[in-house]
């Protein structure tokens, strides 16, 4: 067959799967920890931003998985429960002592974060690496607006 009457055939890049070694999830997943306990405890917007962080890189790597649909769900909860709280945050942070995080406010986050370590050890850390970048280019387009 002549060349020129070949189809051509679409060169898709693809990045490598990666899997998650357990040296880095454990570490993703201790700062998970240690940012929502200090937010638990005492709440600042440098630890919900470390929360929300996370959570949104976790749903962007995820958001193309359908056997995590349940998870997505999951982390979506958690992801709303922060937004409800952002505000409350930002005030006790200001110096608003009579105002405290409730565990029903909590509840919902708390549930995220051990949805987050589950899903960890089932997602590559391209996955995670791409969804990063796309936050961060997310972001200077917010920033590039305001």
């Amino acid at each position: 067959m002549p060349r020129s009457s070949r189809p051509r055939r679409r060169h898709v890049h693809r990045l490598p799967n990666i899997p998650m070694m357990p040296t880095t999830r454990n570490e993703f997943s201790t700062q998970l920890h240690v940012s929502y306990e200090a937010l638990a405890i005492a709440p600042a917007i440098e630890q919900w931003e470390a929360v929300a962080t996370i959570f949104n890189v976790v749903t962007l790597a995820i958001r193309y998985m359908p056997a995590l649909t349940h998870e997505a769900r999951l982390l979506n909860g958690g992801a709303l429960a922060m937004q409800d709280i952002e505000r409350k945050v930002a005030a006790i942070e200001a110096g608003n002592d009579t105002l405290k995080l409730r565990d029903h406010e909590l509840a919902p986050i708390r549930i995220a974060v051990t949805t987050v370590d589950q899903i960890l050890s089932r997602t590559s850390i391209t996955a995670l690496y791409a969804a990063w970048k796309e936050m961060l280019a997310m972001r200077a387009i917010e920033d590039a607006a305001a």
